[in-house]
């Protein structure tokens, strides 16, 4: 089982949930986050990035393994904008019906599609979905409002 494989997984399971603009794939993400950058990539808000957290492995080694891996997820909302110093009113209603889509998403996933490699899928007892709520984020050097997730996902 590939981090990399997981990490996609769970960005297309972004992309599907109701709401999102972009999700991309690891080997996409942007490195600017330039409106200009941004519409060349085809790329928008709301938008997620995954990256792979704290892992432990759990019994045998090789391909019987199996480990259990905290993802990070990035929700960025939009960006800071220092004049206004506030968040966009409609951003702010999207947000929270974000936050209840991505929830869902999860609780819902199943077996995450990595392409044949391994079995993986988002755990779902106490504690193995968290969120931040509302936060300030940064990404590729931009300020953004947004939240952080992570999620438990078993990995075989």
């Amino acid at each position: 089982m590939s981090t990399e494989a997981v990490t996609n997984a769970l960005q297309t399971l972004h992309a599907a949930t109701e709401g999102i603009n972009s999700a991309p794939v690891l080997e996409s993400y942007p490195t600017n986050m330039g409106n200009r950058a941004l519409d060349n990539a085809g790329l928008g808000y709301p938008m997620v990035l995954t990256f792979p957290g704290e892992g432990a492995h759990l019994g045998a080694t090789g391909a019987g393994g199996k480990r259990i891996r905290t993802y990070q997820i990035y929700l960025l909302l939009q960006v800071y904008d220092e004049q206004a110093q506030a968040i966009n009113a409609s951003n702010l209603v999207s947000f929270v019906d974000l936050l209840d889509a991505m929830h869902t998403a999860y609780i819902e996933a199943g077996i995450l599609d990595t392409d044949g490699d391994g079995r993986a899928w988002v755990m779902r007892g106490a504690g193995d979905i968290r969120d931040s709520g509302l936060v300030m984020l940064n990404y590729a050097g931009a300020d953004h409002y947004g939240a952080t997730y992570q999620v438990n996902v078993q990995e075989m």
